[in-house]
């Protein structure tokens, strides 16, 4: 017993003492920092990159021209019964301009469903759904953000797996 006590204490001081590399925690004794132009900022340096699981291509109707995708919004799933991609985008234009584009783009390559409830000119939301056939459906959800009045376009497609 006082053995295990006395190697758990050992463990901690080596480990208490273990020395840190010093480039890692900024400059020690007698070392410069360096000037701000080689030093890369903690946002830039800390964040790390979202890596892309698939392409906007997926989706078969093309984003919306200003959009940018919005970090770490994309994300593929998989079950016994779907297959479905999701990714969010956001820009500055308006709910009626975004829902346009999608509802042309996607009368191009598919069949609008109706959505006559949920897609009103001047909503601060709509909803737009497009029926590639009975298997795969495209849904794309336009909705104003009060907060910096931008505008999350959230597009998911969804493939049905059932025979």
């Amino acid at each position: 017993m006082k053995l295990s006590l006395l190697a758990l204490i050992a463990l901690f001081i080596v480990g208490c003492s273990a020395k840190v590399d010093p480039s890692s925690t900024g400059p020690g004794e007698g070392e410069k920092k360096p000037p701000a132009s080689e030093r890369m900022p903690k946002s830039e340096s800390s964040a790390p990159k979202e890596v892309e699981k698939f392409g906007d291509d997926v989706f078969k109707v093309p984003p919306y021209p200003s959009a940018a995708i919005v970090q770490y919004s994309s994300i593929e799933m998989s079950d016994d019964l779907s297959h479905s991609y999701n990714r969010h985008y956001k820009t500055m234009d308006s709910v009626d301009k975004v829902a346009e584009h999608f509802m042309a783009e996607g009368a191009k390559v598919g069949k609008l469903a109706d959505t006559a409830m949920t897609n009103k000119p001047g909503g601060l939301m709509r909803v737009v759904i497009v029926e590639f056939g009975p298997k795969e459906k495209l849904q794309v959800q336009v909705m104003n953000i009060p907060k910096d009045n931008s505008t999350d376009i959230s597009v998911h497609l969804m493939q049905s797996k059932k025979k």
